[in-house]
């Protein structure tokens, strides 16, 4: 029989805080793949973590201050859809370390927390980390994280600003030809409806539960689920990628971020990150017509700068 690994990259939603047990949308996968796809011999791996951002996936920083404090407090997972470990149990680069077949990230809610990632970085380091994988030949999915419930508690988040995170999302998945699973324009669709995808859930802020906003429930996993489902059933009907040789077949970006991390060594990580963001702001200006103006005036004005 053949294997199949699949890997979920991403914070407390894809951990599966707000479902109930067996019920996230990584739980719903890992139960139903062997059954749906039975050709298979499935291994999946959740590494969603409380608190994460794409800066703590890829270096090993940048994670929002609820999950410290959790770790602080030794306060458990708000839920038990999943086994819960403190993220130090995770070094950087975990999902690489994975190299699953199929890599699913979702990440944004905490990068647009305030003091969380800005736009510009968060959009390199998802780069960089797509990048990585699709250069050994492995298929990304790129997700959108969920759209806020402004109702409730969000942790001063508002869909305005995650809106923007989305467009960077869109924006990576356009250039780089990858799979595209947009939860937030599907939880934005059900605006009028969206208690329906977060209630009864509840978060422990500073000793009182509120109403949250962030995390959805069972039934708002389940439209995680269906998405992504979709998305996995075209790449189990399409060839697996051949590693590229050379920077061919993949996008002019990535081919101008891999050309950056060979000139700029390790011993130069200043220099590094710096040719990083020029080579990708230039080519995601230029490769993507459609992009949302704000997002190409802040690459505009990276780039300037």
């Amino acid at each position: 029989m053949k294997t199949k690994s699949i890997t979920f990259v991403g914070d407390s939603i894809t951990s599966g805080t707000g479902a109930t047990a067996g019920n996230s949308f990584a739980s719903l996968c890992k139960a139903n793949f062997p059954k749906m796809f039975p050709e298979y011999s499935w291994t999946v791996s959740n590494l969603g973590k409380p608190g994460a951002t794409s800066d703590f996936w890829l270096n090993g920083t940048g994670v929002c201050e609820g999950a410290v404090r959790q770790r602080e407090q030794k306060i458990p997972a708000l839920c038990t859809a999943n086994n819960f470990r403190w993220i130090e149990d995770f070094p950087p680069k975990a999902y690489l370390k994975e190299a699953a077949d199929i890599t699913v990230f979702m990440l944004g809610t905490n990068d647009c927390a305030p003091g969380g990632i800005p736009l510009y970085d968060f959009t390199i380091d998802m780069l960089e980390m797509l990048v990585s994988l699709v250069t050994l030949g492995k298929q990304v999915v790129l997700m959108t994280p969920p759209a806020l419930n402004e109702k409730y508690w969000t942790g001063g988040r508002n869909n305005k600003v995650l809106a923007e995170y989305a467009d960077a999302i869109r924006n990576l998945a356009a250039a780089n030809k990858l799979p595209l699973v947009d939860n937030f324009a599907t939880f934005q669709a059900r605006s009028g409806k969206i208690n329906d995808y977060f209630q009864p859930n509840k978060i422990n802020v500073n000793g009182t539960d509120l109403d949250d906003g962030i995390h959805p429930n069972d039934a708002g996993h389940k439209l995680i689920y269906d998405a992504l489902l979709a998305s996995i059933k075209t790449i189990l009907s399409t060839p697996v990628p051949k590693p590229p040789v050379k920077g061919a077949g993949i996008s002019p970006a990535s081919a101008a971020l891999l050309g950056s991390m060979v000139f700029c060594t390790s011993e130069s990580p200043v220099s590094r990150r710096a040719a990083l963001k020029y080579f990708a702001g230039m080519l995601t200006l230029a490769m993507i017509p459609d992009s949302s103006a704000s997002f190409k005036k802040l690459v505009q004005l990276k780039v300037e700068g």
